[in-house]
């Protein structure tokens, strides 16, 4: 009787000690999967959460540490209007950005992917260098979107859920797709506001140098 019980004990103990091991990994998973986020909570203003929640961001994960929609928009708002950023935006860095830009929408126009008859949008502009580039180099027809609107450049708008119809930008760029919450809603938008053949720019590091 001791022979047979002792390998099913044996048994037990492994399978025990590998649920209890694999259990905090599972909930982890789970916690970063982005239909587990609760849209609990109207987000500020007249920014509204994302319509489509539950997606599948097929190996993007989420940005962590926010608890709600609205919290997210919050820290981002604040940061925004942050006034030693703002001032550093609109003085030290604001002609040496619109030189930098002006320069990369300059060599996109010589590859012929953005004209001077391009409907162009900036998203995340905070407080518009990218546009004012855009105009700089003969692109009019150009306007910026942030959570804080910056006119005449920017005007408000969550990049989540874009304020503008349906093929509605020839051209649309951002700097900021890491600062989505939810990537794949930031990439849905941009394909529904962009015009068939329209062109997109999305400028991110992919690494960081050593040192």
């Amino acid at each position: 009787m001791k022979t047979s019980t002792q390998p099913k004990l044996v048994t037990f103990k492994y399978v025990f000690l590998s649920l209890l091991l694999t259990l905090p990994i599972l909930l982890l998973v789970l916690r970063l999967q982005p239909q587990n986020l609760r849209w609990t909570a109207a987000a500020p203003g007249n920014i509204r959460p994302p319509t489509v929640p539950n997606i599948t961001t097929r190996g993007i994960r989420i940005r962590p540490g926010y608890t709600s929609y609205e919290v997210y928009i919050q820290r981002q708002v604040n940061k925004t209007l942050n006034p030693r950023l703002r001032q550093v935006w609109i003085t030290r860095d604001w002609d040496r950005k619109i030189q930098v830009f002006s320069q990369f929408f300059q060599h996109l126009k010589r590859r012929s992917l953005l004209s001077n008859d391009s409907k162009s949008l900036c998203i995340g502009a905070r407080v518009g260098q990218e546009v004012e580039a855009l105009r700089r180099v003969g692109v009019s027809d150009s306007v910026g979107i942030d959570l804080v609107p910056y006119p005449p450049l920017v005007v408000k708008g969550d990049f989540h859920n874009q304020p503008f119809g349906n093929d509605t930008f020839d051209f649309e760029f951002s700097n900021v797709f890491d600062h989505a919450l939810l990537p794949d809603k930031f990439v849905a938008e941009i394909e529904r506001t962009l015009k068939p053949r329209g062109i997109c720019v999305l400028h991110v590091a992919v690494c960081e140098a050593d040192g």
